[in-house]
């Protein structure tokens, strides 16, 4: 697993430490989908591994919110450099490999609603994207390697139709 550390925080939350950098996942939330009521959860750190303790649940279905899963990006490539949300629940994921960068959009129960990965000529380097809460639009920004490339911006509306490409001279 390489050079990993997981801590336990004092309001509840986890903090990674990797080779790609520092994370912070916040304490999760549980909740009986029978009784509908919050469920008592924490997590427990054990080395690098993380679980949960549920303290004041037996029986009924429950889910957990923040969901945790590895992004499924092509190539095979699970390592994602940043997340965002928009006001409807929706997670976006952007990660992947050196020219080969995808960004993921996620339901609000955790399943994957499409993937959209950039033309190769804008993929020379890692650049980032933010989501706008209110419509779901997506910019992802082109990274800049070196002065050879002409800084750029890719729109995409909530539903991917129709990706529209800015580009800037400086």
């Amino acid at each position: 697993m390489g050079n990993v550390s997981v801590h336990l925080t004092g309001n509840g939350s986890i903090n990674v430490i990797t080779g790609t950098g520092k994370y912070r996942q916040a304490a999760p939330l549980a909740y009986d989908t029978y009784k509908k009521k919050p469920i008592n959860i924490a997590y427990a750190v054990q080395g690098t591994m993380v679980t949960y303790n549920l303290t004041n649940h037996v029986g009924n279905s429950f889910v957990i919110d923040p969901w945790m899963g590895l992004p499924d990006f092509p190539g095979g490539v699970d390592r994602a450099f940043d997340i965002d949300v928009d006001n409807a629940g929706h997670a976006y994921v952007y990660g992947g490999s050196v020219n080969n960068y995808s960004l993921l959009k996620y339901n609000d129960v955790g399943a994957l609603e499409w993937s959209f990965t950039p033309p190769v000529s804008f993929l020379q380097y890692y650049g980032d994207f933010v989501v706008d809460p209110a419509s779901g639009s997506v910019y992802i920004v082109c990274g800049l390697l070196t002065d050879s490339f002409t800084p750029s911006i890719i729109k995409l509306t909530s539903t991917v139709a129709w990706p529209q490409l800015f580009s800037f001279f400086i």
